[in-house]
This record gives structure tokens, sequence and C-alpha cells, in this order.
């Protein structure tokens, strides 16, 4: 029956009457049908209920077309048409019987319906008189049912958004070090945001931690008006620290922040940086001043190492303590002879030692040469012959005679302590040259019997 009330209200529209006429017709057949179809969808469930429904907005929407409205009366439902700008509701219900039977357009109220003039709760476009959205098609009966809500679960969690600092536009309106980011004034994160380096957050001109943002030949040092800069390293001002000057005895360069001397490794301790022109770099000394050692007194140009003098005899002559014997082998004319062995060595008393000679030894080396020169050959190994304070103990641990140039032989021993003796007088030291060795005595003079007749010691 619905399907067939539905047909007539789409022979109504299609006929030649007017669409303000037709209005009341179309509406009435629209709310027949949908009652029809409440009543036969009891009993399936309420199917057909839908499938009607959407047949009366299909009716309801081609009448709703019609550009005025009237009121329809002599039907079973009434329908009251309210004036469409104020948006009238409709009311389903038993219709007073109106002078007006269907299908003829009542008085003056046709010409106050308006557009979208709402049927059931419901524009003809779709929208409520009142201009709100349209609940549904069916009349009216309290608050629509939304359905049962879905439970989503609860909200996940979210990160916080970062704190925004003040606003900018380029980075000059931001404090200094931070970037200006999306409009906001906010730390760096990479180099790439900073005309230098970042640092923790802030740009900066460079890395006070590691010299990042300067090149191999600078540092990065504190700036004299604050923040950081790149200063260019210097021997004197600072190579491998900001002003931490390199050591001028091992280094005169300074390469890729590293001391070094001419452009190698610095040389290490206690070694000398050479100037660029000797052929040597990292030596033990420049010169003799370099030596403190007076065992070494002489620099070695060849090797850059305190050596050994040259000479036994020129060396003994600038020691302090062994001027008087030294006189005594110059008064003797011996100086040439001695000197001119590759190999010698010597016993030689000490000042301290000359000074317990007695004097009538002394007047009889003074005007006696043949004593003088005895004198002083007693005191020299025989033979070409080096023999340093190794060798000497270990012929004072065998107890052999030491034959001198007197060719008179002195007993080398150790006393208790182990101290080398010859003929009971300890050995107090020795002076070392490339040609020689003296062997100091502190306690006394070596004799034999020519020197004991004239009065020695």
């Amino acid at each position: 029956m619905m399907a067939g009330l539905v047909d007539d209200a789409e022979q109504v529209m299609s006929s030649g009457v007017g669409a303000v006429r037709a209005w009341p017709v179309v509406v009435w057949l629209a709310m027949a049908a949908v009652a029809c179809g409440e009543a036969a969808d009891e009993a399936d469930g309420g199917r057909a209920a839908d499938a009607n429904v959407l047949d009366a907005r299909v009716v309801a929407g081609d009448a709703g077309g019609s550009d005025r409205g009237m009121d329809a009366g002599g039907s079973d439902r009434g329908v009251d048409v309210g004036d469409g700008d104020s948006g009238g509701d409709v009311e389903a219900g038993d219709a007073e019987s109106s002078d007006s039977g269907p299908g003829d357009a009542g008085s003056g109220d046709a010409e106050a319906l308006a557009d979208g003039a709402v049927v059931d709760g419901m524009a003809g476009d779709g929208m409520a008189g009142d201009g709100s959205p349209s609940d549904g098609m069916m009349p009216d009966s309290g608050a629509p049912d939304e359905g049962p809500t879905l439970d989503e679960g609860p909200e996940p969690d979210m990160a916080p958004e970062p704190d925004m600092g003040p606003e900018c536009r380029v980075a000059q309106d931001c404090a200094a070090g931070l970037v200006c980011t999306d409009g906001a004034c906010m730390p760096c994160v990479d180099d790439m945001q900073c005309e230098g380096v970042c640092v923790e957050g802030r740009c900066a001109a460079c890395d006070l931690a590691d010299h990042r943002g300067c090149a191999g030949d600078a540092l990065c040092c504190d700036a004299e008006g604050g923040g950081e800069a790149c200063v260019p390293t210097s021997v004197a001002s600072g190579c491998e620290a900001c002003g931490v000057a390199c050591d001028p005895v091992g280094a005169d360069g300074c390469v890729e922040r590293v001391c070094t001397c001419q452009g190698g490794a610095a040389c290490d301790e206690a070694l000398f940086c050479q100037p660029p022109e000797a052929d040597l770099r990292c030596v033990a000394c420049r010169d003799d001043a370099d030596c403190v050692d007076p065992v070494r007194p002489r620099c070695d140009g060849a090797t850059g190492q305190c050596a050994l003098p040259l000479d036994l005899l020129d060396t003994l002559g600038r020691h302090p303590d062994v001027r008087t014997f030294m006189q005594f082998v110059g008064d003797a004319g011996l100086a040439a002879e001695l000197g001119a062995q590759p190999r010698l060595t010597l016993f030689v008393p000490t000042d301290h030692a000359m000074d317990r000679v007695s004097d009538e030894c002394l007047l009889t080396l003074q005007f006696e040469p043949e004593v003088l020169s005895n004198f002083v050959r007693q005191h020299v190994l025989l033979g070409n012959s080096r023999v340093d304070s190794a060798r000497l103990r270990a012929s004072a641990a065998a107890g052999d005679l030491i034959t001198m140039q007197t060719f008179d032989a002195v007993e080398a021993s150790l006393d208790e302590s182990g101290a080398v003796l010859l003929d009971e007088i300890p050995v107090a030291g020795a002076v070392e040259a490339v040609n020689g060795v003296a062997h100091l005595l502190d306690d006394g003079v070596l004799l034999n019997d020519e020197l004991m007749a004239a009065g020695c010691p």
C-alpha cells in the first residue's frame, strides 16, 4: 500500500498541477506512507519502515522544490504550515476539517508559506526550519537516538610540546647564542644552524674544548670582549694551548697545534733544538756552556753530545784542584811529551795532597830539575795505555802491581769499604779526556827511593 501511495504522490507531482497547489497533497501522501510503513513493519522487525522513510524522504524532497506552501485541510492528518521565515513546525496529528479540500490551496496561508518549510521536523532541502541540520525524516519524538558509544580506549600519551622562546623573525631578534626556528628563539641542535659551531645548544664562533671551528693553525681562545675567537698559533704566545708558549729548548716551531723542532717532533727532555741551518736538529748541547757535567765539559759539534775533553793535560790545566801538580809538569818540560801520547794514564795528587809534602821536598823539587822530573814520572803509568776507573778497580781487586815511568811499581788494593788504594793512598775520583784519564789522589803522593832520599815527603 505504501508503494502505491508513493506512486500517487509522484503522479500528482508529474501532473500539471502547480507546485503550490500540489504541496499539501504531497505532504499528506508522504505522511500517510510513513504511517502505513510503521504499521506494516512491526511484524518483520522494522525493515520496511526504514524503506518507507526513505521513500517518504524522496517524495518530500521532490515536493520541497515548491516556492510557496499552503495549509491543506480535509485530511485525516492536519498539517499546520508555519511561516517559512520563522521555521514553523509541521505537526502530525488528527487534522481539523478545513474548508479547503485536498489539492485546494488555503486562503492567506499559502502566501505565508516560505521556502524551506519543515515537514515532520525536516526541511525540504534537508535542513530544519531553524537552519540546523536535520536529525532524520521521522516526526520529532524527543532527543534523537545517537546509538551506542564506542569505547575508543585511553588516549595515547602525547609528547609534551617544547617550550617555545620569544617570538622572532631572524636570528638577530634572539639573545646571543640562540637561533630563530619557526618564529621562536630556540637553542641550536647542530652546526648547520649556526654561523660557527653549536656548543651545548648555543651558537659560538668555536669550541673552547677542542678548538672545533678553527683552522689547524689556530686555537679557540677567550676573546677580550667576551665570547670565543680563533687565534693563530705561535711558538711564543700559544701553540698547543691558549697562552702557553713552547719550550724554546726543545722546539722552535708550531705545526698543527704541536710544538716542533723545525717541523719535526719536539726534542726530548734535556735536548736542545738547533737552528735550522744546523746539520743536527735535536742535540744535547749547542756549545760548551750547555755541558755542565765536569766529566764531559765539551760539546761535540759532530754528535751534538757533551763529550770528554780532547786533551787530558788541557783539561787538567783548567781543573781548580790540581794546580800545583800541573805547574810541576810544566816546569819539568814534560807537557809536550805527555800531551803527544794518544793513551795516557796519570795519578795526580790534588792540592790538598801537595800541602802534606814537606818544605824540604818542595825546595828540592823547585831547584833540582832531575828530582822534579822523577817526581812527575812517578805519577805516570808506564806504556801507552789508558786505564779507566773500571780497569783500575779490577787491578786493585786482584792486588796487582802497577809500574810507573820511573820503573818503580806501586801496589793497587781495595780497602774494607771497597775504595781503591795505591800504596795505601785512596783514589778520590777521575778526570777523563779523549786521550787519557787522570786518577786523583787526595791524601798523599807516590814515592820511590830517590824521592825519599831528597827529603820527600
